[in-house]
């Protein structure tokens, strides 16, 4: 499903393989770039609950997936298994939202996505409808609908002004948990995002 979303898709919606991100601990035991790396709603790490990483943690340069391919910065040679991953163990709303953004990618799979009165549409249907919301956020980053958890870092506070170019995955995380707020209980979410 998500190589059919490639064809259609925004070119804000893929990380281009100069910028990546990854997670420390899936690159340790096997030095590849996932797939599920390369959506910018994806921004944490399923099998070990912790956000994805967007740069360098020695020097903060960008890397690119001959870096993770290496498993070394080519700016400044540091070890990126060595990077130590922020958990979001502890915020299962914001996980269970990425579990469906996956599931819906087609990167992983989800029955647990009944029971939240969640519009009975196809997953490419769903994931468009939460990428709307999610780009209509942009100009509304003083709302107090905006989600937060205790559990989540300082970085994870979206700007004031964003682009989804330059977005960190913790920022991108809590704008689309956000937007998924607006397909919860619908059609009752949906009218509560609208006003």
């Amino acid at each position: 499903a998500c190589v059919l979303f490639l064809y259609d898709a925004d070119e804000d919606e893929f990380r281009p393989q100069s910028n990546v991100q990854y997670c420390p601990l899936c690159l340790g035991p096997a030095a590849y770039h996932r797939l599920a790396w390369f959506p910018r709603a994806v921004a944490v790490c399923l099998d070990h609950q912790c956000f994805l990483l967007e740069k360098c943690w020695q020097c903060g340069g960008r890397l690119n997936v001959k870096a993770l391919l290496e498993r070394r910065c080519e700016t400044c040679d540091a070890d990126l298994t060595r990077a130590k991953p922020f958990p979001v163990q502890d915020d299962p709303f914001g996980l269970f939202v990425q579990e469906a953004i996956c599931s819906w990618l087609g990167l992983s799979f989800s029955d647990s996505l009944s029971g939240l009165g969640l519009p009975a549409q196809p997953p490419g249907v769903l994931y468009r409808v939460l990428y709307g919301l999610y780009s209509s956020l942009e100009t509304r980053m003083d709302w107090n609908y905006l989600y937060w958890s205790g559990a989540l870092p300082k970085e994870a506070d979206p700007p004031k002004y964003w682009t989804k170019r330059g977005l960190k995955p913790a920022c991108s995380y809590v704008l689309y948990v956000t937007a998924f707020k607006g397909l919860v209980d619908c059609p009752r979410g949906f009218h509560d995002f609208l006003t």
